[in-house]
């Protein structure tokens, strides 16, 4: 704990002096005796100032999972915060699109759905209407002589025309572990600005981790979709790629 201490200090007298040396109130004599501080005093492996689930914590981001598209992956343990992702508006519609593509004519669970993509049953009726007035499925009304009206049945007509339908979209790709579906993994809230964090060194450095982690994740997430839209590709475009890949000449030989 101590030697975590003696980090912070080194960080926050660094800190000082780049900011000091920016309103030139500081002789380089000074700043040369900043320089001297050894880098063996700070722990390359201490953890970020604010940790994600004292972010989460103070913003109740627990509260939100479930709702606006954000669910939980999987829960927290001793290591590791909850894996949760998160479906924009867009890829909902595509889910559900090609639900009804694969149970053409069945009745459809709006609550099921609902739960599934952490959304209100409202949400759901509103994109099959959407759907519908897009001309991308068709509505059957159905009744039962004991029950009376019961769900309705939904009736593929056409695809939509994006790359992340083509990744055939489903539940339970959208909860898998490999997140193949490039779904972001991550809550805003885990970069806000605590509230009632007064220090600007400390605020100045967390900004910093939270950026580079944030850099981090959306590489991969970019990564995944790539891998994804190749495989979309039809086989003469990916062995042409193959070919290419493999008589491209390296950038040390001219």
């Amino acid at each position: 704990m101590e030697k975590n201490k003696e980090g912070y200090d080194v960080l926050r007298e660094r800190w000082k002096r780049r900011k000091l040396s920016e309103e030139k109130k500081v002789s380089k004599a000074a700043l040369d005796k900043l320089d001297e501080m050894e880098d063996e005093d700070f722990d390359v492996s201490d953890p970020k100032r604010v940790p994600t689930y004292e972010r989460r914590r103070y913003a109740g981001t627990d509260f939100k999972l479930g709702k606006y598209g954000y669910f939980c992956v999987l829960p927290a343990d001793d290591e590791n915060d909850d894996q949760i992702r998160k479906i924009t508006p867009f890829q909902r519609k595509c889910i559900i699109l090609y639900y009804v593509e694969k149970h053409d004519g069945k009745p459809f669970n709006i609550r099921k759905m609902a739960k599934d993509l952490a959304v209100e049953d409202r949400t759901i009726q509103y994109d099959l209407r959407w759907l519908e007035k897009k001309g991308y499925l068709r509505a059957e009304s159905r009744t039962d002589p004991k029950k009376g009206t019961v769900e309705n049945a939904y009736h593929f007509k056409c695809g939509i025309e994006d790359e992340f339908y083509d990744f055939k979209p489903t539940i339970r790709k959208a909860y898998g572990l490999p997140n193949s579906l490039g779904l972001r993994e991550w809550h805003w809230d885990d970069y806000k600005t605590i509230p009632g964090v007064e220090d600007e060194y400390h605020n100045a450095y967390d900004k910093y981790e939270a950026l580079g982690e944030l850099n981090k994740k959306k590489a991969a997430q970019k990564k995944i979709v790539h891998k994804r839209r190749i495989e979309t590709f039809p086989p003469m475009v990916k062995e042409n790629m193959r070919k290419a890949k493999k008589n491209k000449t390296p950038k040390s030989v001219k």
